[in-house]
């Protein structure tokens, strides 16, 4: 279960200024200097931490792996698959 509520993603999703919230397990609720909203994944490959988005806000209201449709050990076992998740 995230960590994030509804209320609190939309709340950072108007307030359009730069954040990244963390909903547990690698999965993230990032707000860019644009003020653009989105979910992103942070995981390691070879020692370096990445960052692979997931989609962005408002077509992904819901709450993490809920909206992408996809639980953190799903996400985790799809990049330890991969050569580069990325590419």
């Amino acid at each position: 279960m995230g960590k994030l509520t509804v209320k609190r993603v939309e709340q950072l999703a108007r307030a359009g200024e730069k954040e990244m919230a963390n909903d547990g397990n690698g999965l993230y609720f990032k707000v860019g200097e644009t003020g653009g909203p989105s979910w992103i994944y942070k995981y390691k490959l070879n020692k370096k931490t990445t960052e692979m988005g997931l989609g962005g806000y408002p077509r992904w209201k819901t709450i993490g792996r809920r909206a992408v449709g996809w639980d953190s050990l799903e996400i985790e076992q799809w990049v330890a698959d991969q050569p580069d998740p990325k590419s």
